[in-house]
């Protein structure tokens, strides 16, 4: 029988401990209880997931009236493009220029489709 209490071995699926005494109407109320709240962590859990995955605002835009405007900017910065300039990584150039950013949990790095990479 499995209750939310007393000594024991651990059920690893509830989290409760096995033991020999209490009612089954109560150890059967413990398990649902900890269902539920394990059904409930992990919808907190996907929630956090789906919005951390579809945030759009991670990205701002900057416009300058020419080209030379533009380029003369990156090179007052001090930030090398290596060739590209108009997707820029944030976080390099905040490390370029001796920023520093509060760290993210989340990493959004590309995803190479197989079938194009063998291309290469």
């Amino acid at each position: 029988m499995l209750s939310g209490g007393g000594s024991g071995k651990t059920d690893s699926l509830f989290g409760l401990k096995k033991v020999a005494t209490g009612s089954k109407v109560e150890a059967k109320k413990a398990e649902l209880n900890a269902l539920q709240q394990g059904f409930a962590d992990r919808a907190k859990q996907e929630k956090k997931r789906f919005e951390d995955a579809t945030d759009s605002e991670f990205w701002f835009c900057m416009c300058f009236n020419t080209r030379e405007q533009k380029e003369a900017f990156l090179e007052q910065i001090g930030w090398d493009t290596n060739g590209a300039d108009k997707y820029v990584d944030g976080v390099d150039v905040a490390r370029q220029v001796g920023l520093k950013l509060p760290a993210s949990p989340i990493r959004r790095e590309p995803r190479i489709d197989k079938t194009f990479l063998k291309l290469t």
